[in-house]
């Protein structure tokens, strides 16, 4: 009599339940990151967006595969980003969503196409400065939650999918040597936290061959700060097309966007370390709508050290 295993739906099943049951999730996805972020990928270095489209995509889909045993263990539990999500070209932006869970859910990275990210509260599993947040349902694209980056895109209504609406925290820890000159050849030095958000916009205006004007107090995330908005520059004197602020974990880095995007810098300290956020749009006619969107859900950080 033959002792070899016949792979049935339900020994499939059994199979992912006792693996998943076996593992950690918030740490087996903390893992998958860093070892994403560990494997060197190709860069995208076609414009300011995101630079690091392949590694987004890598990480997305090992997710998905940690999610999906999830799911399988507990058909009750609330679902992460993507998995019986809401597609965004039949729902509504800012309506709630039956699914929604009232608990606070675990952000899992798609990538900038993924689907949207249900109505309710997240946190981040991955940011070095861990944040809860809410958004309306069928709104926003969980793109990435990095060490140094979170990012999420919008999907408002009549937006063309290759146009980008956007919102990112990015902690500075370092800022590129001559990054006009250089790109990111030069690496970086480190940065200096207590000199305060003034001391960014005088690091990007020394830094840059153009000037991006001058930045106004402001509150960000809930603290005094500094913040500009203007129309990003053409910066293709530089040696790459654009300008590379800060690395976010190599090969990645931030950099300066497209030439004519509406931008929004704001800058402030949390946790004693210097947190940019940036809102941007493709379209001018947009503008107000995403600072809207964004302003929204920035109102509901809270950050949990």
């Amino acid at each position: 009599m033959s002792g070899q295993l016949i792979l049935s739906d339900d020994v499939i099943r059994k199979m992912l339940e006792q693996r998943a049951a076996e593992a950690p999730v918030g740490a087996l996805l903390a893992d998958i990151t860093s070892e994403v972020w560990r494997t060197p990928q190709t860069s995208d270095v076609g414009g300011g967006n995101l630079r690091w489209f392949g590694q987004l995509a890598l990480a997305a889909s090992l997710a998905a595969i940690v999610v999906f045993a999830v799911v399988i263990l507990e058909p009750g539990a609330p679902r992460g980003p993507g998995v019986g999500g809401t597609d965004p070209a039949t729902a509504a932006p800012g309506t709630a969503s039956p699914s929604a869970s009232a608990a606070v859910r675990t952000m899992v990275s798609v990538g900038i196409d993924g689907p949207v990210m249900e109505g309710g509260d997240w946190r981040t599993l991955t940011f070095e400065h861990p944040f809860r947040f809410s958004v309306a349902d069928a709104l926003w694209v969980p793109g990435a939650d990095l060490p140094r980056q979170f990012y999420l895109r919008a999907r408002l209504p009549g937006a063309p999918r290759d146009e980008f609406d956007a919102v990112t925290l990015v902690s500075i820890q370092n800022v590129y040597v001559g990054p006009c000159e250089q790109g990111e050849d030069a690496g970086t030095d480190p940065w200096d936290p207590s000199a305060g958000p003034q001391a960014f916009f005088d690091w990007l205006e020394e830094s840059s061959p153009v000037d991006f004007g001058m930045p106004r107090p402001a509150t960000v995330l809930g603290r005094q700060g500094l913040e500009l908005e203007f129309t990003m520059p053409d910066l293709s004197a530089c040696a790459f097309g654009f300008m590379p602020i800060t690395d976010v974990g190599r090969p990645t880095s931030f950099a300066t966007g497209f030439p004519g995007q509406l931008t929004r810098y704001a800058v402030t300290t949390v946790n004693g370390q210097t947190v940019l956020v940036v809102t941007w749009t493709d379209d001018p006619g947009r503008w107000e709508a995403v600072k809207s969107a964004a302003d929204e859900l920035l109102a509901t950080i809270e950050f949990l050290e």
